[in-house]
């Protein structure tokens, strides 16, 4: 079933709130799946008629971007991923990147930006690629760290190195619980 919406707005948690016939309904940012409401359906409000919604919410957000030190070879490219966490489910990708060219320095291309909620946690993962030849770039000649800061600063809160993932020819980390702007 699908809905007709006429008005969104995030809170400071970075929860999605949409208006429709139907009312008010809450929804997780990354996935587009309800949150709580009086059946799990997400409607926190059943009241009808309105036509727009705003909020002064500054949701968090996330962005993925690549710093290449050196390249081992010029082919060398690298996908970056943010992954919801789903506990049931696994994980649900959610914005992804693939960085091309041989430059070094903060790449161009990056996953995101997108809303993140507080609380939750995300996975962040590398995983090496080529832009020419047989050979995906190898992460095990790469030192793959992370580090999160807040937009308005510059110094990281948190910073790691990413570790080997299941996934073949990557590194991940998980990043969470997202706090709020406030912690």
């Amino acid at each position: 079933a699908s809905s007709t919406f006429n008005g969104i707005a995030f809170n400071g948690r970075g929860e999605l709130f949409t208006s429709g016939g139907f009312g008010i309904m809450r929804l997780d940012p990354s996935t587009g799946k309800p949150i709580g409401g009086t059946r799990g359906n997400g409607i926190v409000a059943t009241t009808t008629g309105i036509v727009d919604l705003a909020s002064c919410g500054l949701p968090p957000t996330m962005r993925l971007q690549k710093d290449i030190d050196a390249r081992g070879a010029a082919s060398d490219q690298f996908r970056l991923e943010i992954r919801a966490d789903n506990t049931a489910q696994g994980d649900t990708l959610v914005q992804n990147a693939t960085t091309t060219g041989a430059t070094t320095g903060i790449q161009n291309e990056y996953a995101g930006t997108m809303v993140v909620t507080v609380g939750k946690s995300y996975t962040i993962r590398e995983i090496g690629t080529r832009s020419s030849g047989s050979t995906d770039a190898d992460l095990s000649k790469y030192i793959t760290s992370y580090s999160c800061q807040w937009s308005d600063e510059t110094t990281p809160v948190a910073s790691s190195v990413l570790s080997t993932s299941a996934v073949s020819n990557a590194r991940e980390a998980r990043v969470g619980p997202i706090p709020s702007a406030s912690e």
